[in-house]
């Protein structure tokens, strides 16, 4: 079972970068890895499953 937290993580990535859902497996497994981070990055079944009742959060803050 995965958090909120990871599962709201990876959903950020795919409202941010604007890429599908599959695609950001591989970009959070990378930005994991370059944190040393050993953590599993949530699969895409569970997101499809979780991503209908979770609310992504996206702060509004500076631009990058």
């Amino acid at each position: 079972m995965f958090s909120d937290a990871a599962i709201q993580f990876r959903l950020s990535i795919k409202v941010r970068f604007q890429v599908p859902l599959r695609q950001t497996a591989a970009m959070v497994a990378s930005l994991l890895k370059l944190s040393g981070l050993d953590w599993t990055v949530p699969d895409f079944s569970t997101l499809c499953r979780t991503q209908k009742t979770l609310a992504v959060q996206m702060s509004i803050g500076a631009e990058l």
